[in-house]
This record gives structure tokens, sequence and C-alpha cells, in this order.
């Protein structure tokens, strides 16, 4: 499976071969890794490699041991950031940003799709490049800079990290300093002008003149376009008839390919603005002054400001994760039920969805508020799939389950009643699936995109389950009563089937952990894997048994939800609280691949060593969130937040390596087809999963509220503020702040809670979470004025019929100190040595805590064992973990 869409955009060796077809394929050798300026301090191949070696979550674990635990400052420095992506739609490498200039009708989408690929170093803008359409050539344009014409951000160690004006709006800033000294300022932007039938990239170039700099330089463009030969100039303009290519603010001089601007800098700087279009149209009217500039960008930052606002008010007292949070919102509003854009898992067939992916895509934005956006999306993934030969009965129980979480945040039961024939056969279609089953099971079918062979899927009839019970109970709840019963029965004679399969396939292991295979009934099913991402089988179960998991099959709080826990978190199933995965079966972990293997070319970005699989931690979410593992879901948002989306620019792929790779620069990580909706939808999940979460009873249906349950200590030191207003909930929306005043001694929540509706899930009980900073004592809590019942962190509020105000008293206490340290790599300056001889050890050591850590190291020799000295070991103050090499 991961991705679902692998395999058919890998299959045979065409698209493999063909890579040697793209236009700018080796025009760049020396720009193919790109990187920070600087690899993170501290960072070291020894401890990544040993760290991926561990059983547990080696770092989260450490970091969990913290008394504030995981945040973003103590995550980030552990990793570089995953720039490379792939050189199939860039020239450089780099990722980019696919920009457009409005949120497309989900009905549509492929007949409005219009974007401008900028890539992410600011060099290049491609016109409508589009996979689908590989490996026909597309309008680009490179920027190149100063005496030598360099590429702009060729050289990695001179440019900055990219960033989003504002934090989160697509408008692209980039910063370069070229070999003659001059910074260049770049930033660029998409909108449609009026007038001007095609969109349209402005991009803005401010030369500034460096301390020994020249004082005139020059910006180049160079134009890939058809018929190159046919351009022609009056200095500001390139046309050929009647279209426009592109409209400059300065004059320059046009010698195809390429059309070099002279920018005089006696003064300081210089600027130039540029309008690229996306398509050679009429543009006689178009402008590229300063002023049409500056209005354009001031309109597209209100448009896109105005439509993340279009959802639920959610307000931490993080900038970053609020930045990241508003950017994927929007991010997955223009995808939609696309997976991406512009690589091979953009779709142009309006048959097509990758269902088990886009489903949690835009189930994100219904939850984050986006109510009618999530409904336009899930009625087109209703008419989509794989087809039949794939896993038709995993992707009914996947839309049965999106009908349902859309009925309950919403409360508008037109979509079920219309779409209920449908919903109907796919009942239909189980009950004859099953009673033509000797273990009364859905008949076997595939168990991935990747993996054709047919089982009796654990995740397939799990979700099939889920679907059919949940569609029973909303369909009782909008009095649909025989249609219900019918859902309602089978899902209940289906689990009994399938708990029984279920309990006839695990294995329950000496360490008291329980695994469970993806093929049920299956003698030949493989046994528990000791580290699951050792192996290429190990890996995909990785990635399909949370969603299993996420549909309370195994109950949650159960010993088997508890005994998959513990295996999860003792073999291998996590990296910082994301999925792992590892393509290419390399054991041990760590060694980069360059060999072909399996369904990914040589060296394919993200797969190229092992690392993570971002979009499948959306199930895994759901299953730490329904087992109460609290601290555990801060450790996956912070992964997800510092790890797996770029630095300022949020975009992640599906596979990010982790490993180091000696194709790359030290620190520098690669990642597999960016961006994607799913591995978006996860961090939002992530980030609704701190601000609520909600429990069903035994029977399926939601009953109990949590507010704030998970939120990271450092959100609540004093003065913090935590607001939410109108996020939807399976009982309705919810609104609540919570304000701390630790100098004070008290914090204050006040909280609206879902009103009751004709239809909705009745709220049976609200509980509040409270997670001060360590060194925090709650004593007592009062709502509205009365006593309240406060157990540890958790106020149980009822079920209040109208807003509540608790005021919780606390008072500083003693933090206990955790001070670790572990030997990653004993190193001997030889192998061979002579009886009598010293042995010089370089001993790297991993530390968190804030003291200096004495470090034994045993020494094994021909007469025994004796242990040197301890070797002290001064660790960073913060609470980050550190690394040190000592002799």
């Amino acid at each position: 499976m991961g991705a679902i869409s692998r395999r058919s955009f890998l299959a045979g060796s065409a698209a493999v071969t063909a890579l040697a077809a793209l236009p700018w394929q080796g025009r760049r050798a020396a720009a193919a890794a790109p990187a920070s300026a600087a690899a993170p301090p501290g960072a070291g191949d020894a401890a990544v490699e040993y760290a991926l070696r561990q059983g547990a979550d080696h770092w989260g674990e450490q970091l969990l041991t913290r008394p504030d635990g995981p945040s973003f400052g103590n995550v980030k420095p552990l990793l570089g950031p995953a720039n490379v992506a792939s050189r199939y739609v860039t020239e450089s490498g780099w990722y980019y940003l696919p920009l457009t200039d409005e949120v497309y009708d989900p009905a549509r989408w492929l007949e409005q799709r219009d974007f401008a690929i900028h890539v992410a170093d600011g060099s290049q803008v491609t016109s409508q490049w589009c996979w689908a359409d590989f490996p026909a050539q597309r309008q680009y344009t490179t920027f190149q800079v100063g005496s030598a014409h360099e590429v702009f951000g060729s050289a990695v160690e001179r440019l900055d990290e990219p960033r989003l004006w504002g934090g989160f709006l697509p408008i692209l800033d980039n910063a370069y300093v070229d070999a003659d000294g001059t910074r260049w300022e770049r930033e660029s932007f998409v909108a449609r002008v009026d007038a001007t039938p095609a969109l349209v990239s402005f991009v803005r170039f401010t030369a500034h003149r460096g301390r020994r700099g020249p004082a005139r330089t020059t910006l180049r463009l160079y134009l890939h376009v058809d018929d190159v030969a046919g351009l022609s100039s009056d200095g500001t303009r390139l046309t050929r008839g009647g279209d426009s290519y592109l409209v400059s603010s300065a004059r320059g001089g046009w010698a195809q390919p390429n059309f070099d601007i002279d920018l005089d800098l006696s003064t300081g700087h210089a600027v130039v603005q540029l309008a690229v279009l996306n398509t050679p149209a009429p543009a006689g009217s178009l402008r590229a002054d300063a002023a049409t500039y500056q209005r354009t960008k001031e309109s597209v930052a209100a448009y896109w400001t105005r439509t993340v606002a279009g959802g639920a008010t959610v307000r931490v007292p993080e900038p970053y994760a609020m930045d990241a949070m508003r950017n994927l919102v929007l991010q997955n509003l223009v995808m939609g039920w696309q997976q991406s854009i512009a690589n091979g898992y953009e779709t142009t067939d309006p048959h097509f969805a990758f269902v088990p992916e886009v489903a949690t895509s835009v189930a994100a934005l219904g939850e984050m508020g986006f109510l009618d956006e999530y409904r336009a999306n899930i009625a087109q993934i209703q008419a989509k799939g794989q087809g039949q030969d794939a896993f038709p009965s995993w992707e009914q129980g996947i839309k049965l389950q999106s009908a349902a979480n859309y009925y309950l945040l919403s409360n508008d039961g037109s979509y079920l009643r219309d779409n209920l024939p449908t919903f109907q056969a796919y009942l239909d279609d189980f009950r004859q699936q099953r009673a033509k089953d000797p273990n009364g099971l859905l008949e076997k079918q595939r168990y991935g995109s990747d993996i054709p062979e047919p089982v009796y899927g654990v995740h397939l009839q799990a979700d099939a389950w889920r679907g059919m019970r949940d569609m029973g109970l909303v369909l009782r709840l909008i009095g649909e009563d025989d249609a219900a019963r019918s859902f309602l029965g089978e899902a209940a004679a289906f689990r009994t089937a399938l708990t029984r399969a279920i309990d006839a396939s695990s294995e329950r292991l000496p360490d008291g952990s329980l695994y469970l295979p993806i093929s049920l009934l299956d003698p030949a099913a493989p046994k528990a894997y000791d580290l699951v991402p050792a192996t290429r089988d190990g890996s995909y179960w990785n990635l399909v048994i949370h969603y299993a998991l996420a549909t309370g099959i195994l109950p949650p709080g159960s010993d088997a939800a508890k005994g998959m826990l513990s295996y999860l978190y003792r073999h291998g199933s996590m990296f910082l609280g994301l999925v792992r995965f590892n393509a290419c079966s390399i054991d041990p972990p760590g060694v980069c691949e360059s060999d072909a293997a399996a369904n990914f070319p040589p060296g394919a970005a993200g797969y190229d060593a092992p690392g993570v699989d971002g979009q499948y931690g959306y199930s895994l979410l759901k299953f730490l969130g329904d087992n109460g593992e609290y601290d555990r879901l801060v450790l996956s948002f912070y992964g997800k937040l510092a790890q797996d989306l770029t630095p300022y620019t949020f975009i992640g792929g599906e596979g990010a390596t982790i490993a180091p790779c000696p194709d790359l620069p030290p620190g520098i990580r690669s990642q597999w087809f960016p961006p994607l909706s799913a591995n978006n939808a996860v961090y939002l999940r992530a980030l609704r999963e701190l601000l609520v979460h909600e429990d069903r009873d035994d029977d399926g249906m939601p009953d109990v509220l949590h507010i704030t349950p998970a939120t990271p200590r450092g959100w609540l030191a004093d003065g913090k503020r935590i607001e939410v207003r109108d996020l939807p909930t399976l009982f309705g929306p919810v609104t609540f702040t919570l304000t701390s005043h630790l100098a004070d001694g008290r914090l204050t929540a006040v909280v609206r809670p879902p009103a009751y509706e004709q239809g909705r899930a009745r709220l049976g009980r609200l509980l509040l979470h409270v997670r001060p900073p360590a060194g925090t004592r709650l004593h007592a809590a009062t709502v509205d004025g009365r006593p309240g019942s406060l157990s540890g962190e958790v106020v149980d509020l009822g079920t209040p019929g109208g807003e509540v105000t608790v005021v919780l008293t606390c008072s500083p206490v003693g933090v206990p100190r955790v001070d670790r340290a572990v030997p990653t790599a004993v190193t001997p300056d030889r192998l061979v040595y002579r009886p009598g001889d010293t042995i010089p050890l370089r001993v790297s050591v991993e530390a968190i805590g804030d003291a200096t850590v004495p470090v034994t190291v045993s020494v094994g020799t021909p007469s025994g064992w004796r242990t040197p000295e301890p070797v002290p070991v001064t660790v960073p103050s913060g609470g980050q973990i550190g690394r040190r090499t000592v002799d």
C-alpha cells in the first residue's frame, strides 16, 4: 500500500527509464542535493542509526520522561529538514508549492484545475505541470543571478530557509547571496488578473549590494517554452503573435532563451517585478509595476485570510503551530479529494480516487469546521475508487464511515437520505459475501496497492464492520429505523465472526504484548516482527494495521488494545511518534538504498533510506486518543510539526527519510511526492486530538467529550491562553477558553458545551483536562462558584446545560530531575591490538537532562571484563537530547 497509488505510478519499467526524458534532467547536477545552510546542532549519523535500531521509539521515549514532555524546541534539533523531493517535477530537486488563485468546486476540480509550480528554493516557476501529461514538456522559467548567472538558490549554504509571507499565506519568500556578494530577496505568488485569461505568477526580486560587491548585477530569466525561437521582445514584454509569455517592470535584453535585466545597485538596491503567464495568452493590459504588484498581493492575502477564517476558530499559544494549521487547511481546501498536485498522485481520471487516504484528507477539513467543503468532497469520493480488482469492500466501509462522521459533525441528514440506496447496496454486498464465506467474513481482497495478494485483511474487514455499525447508528438518529436495524444487525453478526478470526490469528508474545497479523486465518501470515521496519513486510504491516486499530475492533482500554499498544511501543512501530516505514528491506536500518527495490526506482526520494510514512498517522492518532495516550499524542504532534513538514512552508510528502544517506549532505533528508493532502490531515487531526476527543459507549454511540485532553504543558505557562470557538464535535459545536494565571495561583476555563439538537448524539459527560507546566500542583476547582469534582488533572463537569466557568487553584512544587545517558557508538582507533596495548576508545554518548552524567562503558578482554573510569558528559540545558563525543 503505502501509498495506495505507488504501484500504478511505477508499474513496469517504463516510468523509471522515462525519467531521462525530462527536459531539465542533468542540467544542474551540482544542485541536486538541496539543504539548509547548516546541519542541525549535534546531529550525527551514529546517533540516528542507533535510534533507528531500537525497538522502542528511542528519542520519543526519552522526551516523554521530561517533566514537560516533548516540545517543538526539543524535537526540532534532532534531524535536518526534508528539503529534497525529486527531479520528477523540479529541476533543482527541491520540493515545490503548487499555487493557484482559489478553492475549486470539488465537482469541477478536474475542469477548473490551474496551478503554477513554484520551487521552494526560488529557482524556478513551472506552469501547469501535471504528471499525467508526462513526458510532455511544459513552460518553465529559471532564475539566474549575478555575474556568473548562477541559478538562484543553487549554492545552498548561501540560501536562507524558504518562508511563507504572513507565516501561512501562499506567498513564497526567499533570500539568497550570490557569488558576487549581492543579496537577493525574492517573493512570488499567483493571481487571476482582470482582462488576462491566464493565471499569472508574480515574482519580485530585490537586489542589495554587498559590502564589497559590484555596483551592477544581472537577473537572467531562462525560458523553456515551445518554439522559443518565435518569441520577440519590446524590452519589457515577451510575446509571440498576440500572446504574452512574460512582462517585466524593468527593461531587459532578449537573446533566446535568456532575458537579461541589468540592475544598477549604486544606490544600494534595485527592484524588479515580473508577471509570468501560466499559459501564453493575450495580456496587453497586464502590468508588472510596483503598484500593480502590491495591489495584487494584498488582494491575494485578503482572499486566503478570509478563506481560512471560514472554519472554526482555533487559537493556541504557539505561533508556529498556528501557522502550520492555517496553511495546511488552505492546502487541503485546494487539493480537496486529490491526493497531491503535479506528481504521480494527482489523478486526471474522473472515476479514480485513493479512497482510504483522501477520506482522511477531507475529514480533517470537516473536523476543523469546513463542513460544506467536507460534504462536497465526500460526495465526489463516493463515486470514485481504485476499481473492483483492488479492495472495494474496504472502500465501501470507509465511505460508510465518512457519511456517518459527516452527519454526526453536521446534523445534516440529507446526505444520508440522498445516498441511502447506495449505502444499502453496500450492505447487501457485504451480506452476500459473508453468506458465501465459510468463516462469516468478507471475501478475500487485495492486501494493498503495492501487495496484490488476496487476504482476509484485518483492515478491510474492520473498516467494513465499522462502516456498517456507524451507518446503523446515524440512520437510527434520523428516524430511518428499518434501515438502521438492517445495518446494526449485520454489523453485530459480523463483529462476532471477525472477533473470532482475530482471536484465532493473534499472537501473545513473551513480553506481554499482542501481535495481530494483517492476513487473518492464514497459516502463512508472518509471525510477530522483532523490529517491525527491519523488513518490507513488517513495514507494510505497520502502515495497514492502524486502519484496523482505529475502528475500535479491539475495544479501547481492553487487554487486547493495551497489548497492541505495547507491541507498537516495543517493536519499532514509531519514530518521534510518527509511523515508521522502510521500503527497501534494509536490515539493519541506517544504510542508504542504491539499487532498485520493490515498487521504487533506485534512489527514490523519501524511500532511499529508512524513515517514516507520514500519511498513515491519522488512524494511529485515533487509536492513541481512544486509549487515553495523551502524552504520546503530544509527541506525535511535535514529531509531525518539527520533522515531517518542511520548515516554515509546511510541505509534507508520503515517505520521509530518517536514516542518513551518503547521496545527500549530512543532516539533509528527502521525501516522496509532496505535497500530500493525507499527510496534512495527520497534523490537523493531531492538533484536534490535543483540544477535543470523543469517547463512545459499548454500542458505538458518542457519549463523552474531553476538552483539552492532551495539550502540551507549555501551553498553560503563565499568561498563555487556548481559545476554541464553534469547533465541530460528534455532539455539536463546542466553544471554550483556558487561560493561565499561574503567577496568581489559578487557571480559568470557560466552556460552552454543545447544545443538544434533535437528531444529534446526546452528550453524556463532559470532562475538562487541565495540564499545567511541570512544577505546578492543582488543588481544587470551582464550577460557577461551587466546589467542582477534580481528580488529578481532570474536572468532571457532568452534563452542563449551558456555559460554565471553572476556576482551578494551584501552587508551585519541586520538579524532579531527569538525567539519562547511553553510549550510541564505541569506536577504537584500529581493530587489531597486541597483548598489553592500551586501547583508545572514542565514545559517542547521547544524554538528556541538565547535569553532568557519568557514563560507564564495559570493555571485553580475553581475561574477562573490566570497567574503565566513568566518562563525565555534560548535557545541554533546556531538556533537549544532547550528543557528545569523548575519548
